[in-house]
C-alpha cells in the first residue's frame, strides 16, 4: 500500500542531517558545483534503504547498505521520488544455466557439469 499523500515522503532524520552537514560543509559545491555536474566533494553512508530520494540530494553520493556491503549510488533527476533499496540490489542476479534436453523421458542434463547425469541416452558435448 503506498505511503498517505497528506504525510509527505519519508526520508530518515540521519539522512538529512548528513546532506545538510555536507551542504554546510561545502557550500560553493552545494549552491553552483551540483548543477554543473561537478562531483561530490563526500561520500554520504546509509543503512536507510526505506528513505526516498528528494530534489536536495541531486549530484550527492551515497553509498548504500544491501546487507552485506555498501553500493556506491550517484542521484540523478531520474531518482528523485524512489527509494534508496530499489538502487542497491541485496540478491545476486544469476543468469539461466544451459540445459540440454536429452530428448527421452524427459531427462535433462547440464551443459556444465556433463557427467552428472549417467544414463546411456545422454551424450556429453
Amino acid at each position: 500500500m503506498a505511503r498517505s499523500a497528506w504525510k509527505g515522503p519519508f526520508v530518515a532524520v540521519s539522512v538529512l542531517r548528513d546532506v545538510m552537514a555536507l551542504a554546510q560543509k561545502h557550500p560553493e559545491w552545494w549552491s553552483r558545483g551540483r548543477f554543473k555536474g561537478v562531483k561530490a566533494p563526500e561520500v554520504i553512508n546509509t543503512q536507510a534503504r526505506s528513505s526516498t530520494i528528494l530534489p536536495d540530494f541531486l549530484g550527492c553520493k551515497f553509498e548504500v547498505h544491501n546487507g552485506r556491503s555498501y553500493v556506491p549510488l550517484e542521484v540523478t533527476e531520474e531518482m528523485i521520488g524512489h527509494r534508496f533499496g530499489e538502487f542497491a540490489l541485496t540478491r545476486k542476479v544469476r543468469a539461466p544455466r544451459p540445459l540440454l534436453w536429452a530428448g527421452r523421458c524427459g531427462m535433462v542434463a547440464c551443459l556444465l557439469h556433463p557427467g552428472a547425469l549417467q544414463a546411456p541416452w545422454v551424450r556429453a558435448l
